[in-house]
């Protein structure tokens, strides 16, 4: 039992992708959820599910308004804590819950013909048309936020629809896992989880019961969205290219990375200026171990006043 113990423990510190964050202020959050609207992506019908993350009685000094995307083997509740700062200051924060992940909260949601970043990428887009409609939202205001896998996806909606996002405010790239800045450790990770996850699946159909108690899954609901996503990032086509950005404004971007991130090692490209370039040195889960550092960054930059923000 001991072995067991040190191996479940060493593969989780190993496998360190956006890990969920449990806090108890996001245990309760029923009046926060939506799951009235669909889109169709590749001919079928797939529920968009989001938190509303704006605080009643906040402060409305702000027309600004975030959507959140969450990255691999997290959720929608990560983000709890940067959009609880940002409530604070008038503005509202939305999450959107990608496809495959979060089952315990919202049942099945594992309807897309794949799980690639591609799809996901059909969906943000999708499903930012969707919510800005239900949610009167001035796509002007509005800034996409995307974490680790989530900045990727984000990447992939722009490069399929940069008419969209040039009408936005601005884009974050939080910790992005692009194909080029995964570490050799995560990739080492990936591959062992897999490896593992594979074996049981293939000896006795146990991959879920190996997923969850080995806590590589993370929030996916199965192997095949874990297998899918993991592989989906390690693809080429998944690094970020200047000429994409530039068909919506490089200017829209703000990078936040950390040198001490050991799950992607992601500075940002020579062609991103250096005052939209904000590192802390907090790990890979950025936002939500210094949300108030983050929220009074991302304010002096949309006020176009340069917030420093040190160690």
């Amino acid at each position: 039992m001991g072995l067991k113990v040190v191996i479940k423990h060493n593969l989780i510190f190993l496998f360190f992708f956006s890990l969920v964050i449990s806090n108890t202020e996001a245990d309760n959050l029923e009046k926060r959820i939506n799951k009235s609207l669909s889109v169709i992506i590749d001919g079928d019908k797939v529920p968009i599910r989001y938190y509303d993350f704006s605080v009643e009685g906040s402060k409305n000094t702000s027309s600004d308004v975030i959507l959140f995307i969450h990255g691999f083997r997290s959720n929608a509740r990560y983000f709890y804590p940067i959009a609880s700062a940002f409530s604070q200051v008038g503005y509202r924060s939305f999450s959107l819950e990608l496809p495959g992940y979060d089952k315990s909260t919202w049942g099945s949601t594992t309807e897309l013909v794949n799980y690639e970043l591609a799809t996901y990428g059909r969906y943000v887009a999708s499903s930012i048309e969707a919510i800005s409609g239900a949610e009167e939202i001035d796509l002007t205001h509005l800034t996409i936020w995307g974490h680790s896998m989530g900045s990727s996806i984000v990447y992939r909606a722009i490069a399929d629809q940069p008419h969209l996002f040039s009408c936005l405010k601005s884009i974050v790239f939080e910790a992005p896992a692009f194909s080029n800045s995964i570490t050799q450790v995560s990739k080492f990770a990936i591959w062992l989880s897999t490896k593992i996850l594979k074996f049981g699946d293939r000896h006795d159909g146990s991959a879920p019961k190996w997923l969850k108690w080995l806590g590589i899954g993370g929030s996916t609901d199965n192997y095949q969205v874990f297998a899918q996503n993991a592989y989906s990032m390690l693809k080429p086509e998944n690094n970020i290219k200047q000429e994409v950005l530039e068909q919506i404004g490089v200017e829209k971007v703000l990078w936040l990375w950390s040198a001490k991130d050991i799950a992607v090692y992601s500075p940002p490209p020579d062609f991103i200026p250096n005052e939209q370039s904000i590192q802390v040195f907090v790990g890979h889960s950025i936002s939500h171990r210094a949300p108030k550092k983050i929220c009074e960054t991302i304010l002096g930059w949309h006020s176009k006043t340069r917030v420093e923000v040190g160690q």
